[in-house]
């Protein structure tokens, strides 16, 4: 099977990896400089909290965003996605 490079979606992929990193790089200077270390939780970024009003409340839920957050990881480090 020959593999062809679809230009658009590879561009679409690089448009929307160039705009992750910008996101991240203003989400870590808000957070250092608001010192707001809530904002880097993983349910604040995907915006979950307007779906589910107290998902951002407890530190059970802190912990939980962080577990998801690395299990996602490991997922894509070990290319099951």
């Amino acid at each position: 099977m020959i593999k062809r490079r679809n230009r658009f979606l590879n561009a679409l992929s690089k448009f929307l990896l160039f705009s992750a990193y910008i996101h991240f790089i203003l989400l870590v200077s808000y957070t250092f400089y608001h010192m707001d270390f809530m904002s880097m939780n993983y349910f604040n970024i995907l915006d979950l909290e307007f779906l589910f009003p107290s998902i951002l409340e407890g530190l059970r839920m802190q912990i939980l965003a962080g577990l998801i957050a690395v299990f996602i990881y490991v997922l894509f480090f070990f290319d099951f996605f």
